[in-house]
């Protein structure tokens, strides 16, 4: 994102830093006064999907992203729906796992993490270069929905098929 940043507004590193070190103090605010109290009211699984809405909302604004302040806003909400989703998958993926396959599911997750941060910047910095940044946010939006789709799968608990 930070290119995609300094590619479309022409950001000094100084710039970049400053709006960064602004939306890192706003996401410290929301992870501990906001997202308590999004979890209370909704719970682990409503949680979960509102985080991954929140992401699939954020990039596809980010598609049609012309200004600045969207950029800041954009940030904000793909963190908000971080910390909504991933930091509540991995809990809600230690409940439905058994004790003896926590290690796999794990050592499965990081997999995913690895070759995703593999991925990642070589696709992302392919679409920035496109002549319309406009795909770097359709794809990222597009990928999003993968977990919401992954997430609508029904799950069985033990001896108990899914329904």
């Amino acid at each position: 994102m930070t290119l995609l940043v300094t590619t479309r507004f022409g950001f000094t590193i100084a710039e970049l830093s400053q709006m960064l070190t602004l939306i890192g103090i706003i996401n410290l605010l929301i992870r501990i006064f906001i997202f308590p109290q999004i979890i209370l009211r909704l719970g682990d699984e409503k949680t979960l999907i509102f985080g991954y809405a929140v992401i699939l909302a954020a990039f596809t604004w980010l598609t049609f992203m012309r200004n600045v302040w969207e950029f800041v806003v954009i940030s904000i909400l793909v963190t908000l729906g971080t910390t909504c989703s991933v930091d509540l998958m991995n809990g809600i993926m230690s409940k439905e796992v058994h004790q003896k396959d926590m290690g796999e599911m794990i050592g499965l997750n990081a997999s995913v993490e690895s070759v995703s941060l593999v991925l990642a910047p070589i696709i992302g910095s392919y679409l920035i270069s496109l002549p319309n940044n406009a795909y770097f946010g359709a794809v990222a939006a597009g990928t999003s929905l993968l977990p919401i789709l992954i997430s609508m799968i029904p799950r069985h608990k033990e001896g108990k098929p899914a329904a």
